[in-house]
């Protein structure tokens, strides 16, 4: 064999093996991101059984002179994003101010 096709031969390989660890790097970090989003789904269908039993969404379902701001509220103080944002996410990093703007509307529009 001659060197020349040896080192080409060598040249194609060290590249195949870079572009090999390139997509397992890329695949490592959605597997992260996925293992990520699933934990964090995990926590919040677990917080909305712990939240969402029978008894309480039968109350939630029978009381039709509550407004919709105080169920957003509600929501607020349980611990979910109820601005345009986020909506419906569980809250991880304490207050949120798209949310405390909205909640301050609302308490604001109650008052008038």
């Amino acid at each position: 064999m001659k060197p020349q096709n040896v080192y080409s031969q060598m040249t194609h390989v060290i590249d195949t093996v870079r572009q090999l660890e390139t997509t397992i790097s890329d695949l490592q970090q959605q597997m992260r991101l996925l293992l990520e989003e699933n934990s964090r789904l995990l926590r919040e269908n677990n917080l909305l059984r712990t939240k969402s039993t029978p008894q309480r969404m039968s109350l939630i379902a029978m009381s039709p002179t509550q407004s919709g701001r105080d169920n957003l509220l509600k929501l607020y103080k349980e611990g979910f994003h109820i601005c345009n944002v986020n909506y419906g996410r569980l809250r991880t990093d304490g207050d949120c101010l798209f949310c405390m703007a909205f909640a301050n509307k609302a308490t604001k529009t109650e008052e008038s």
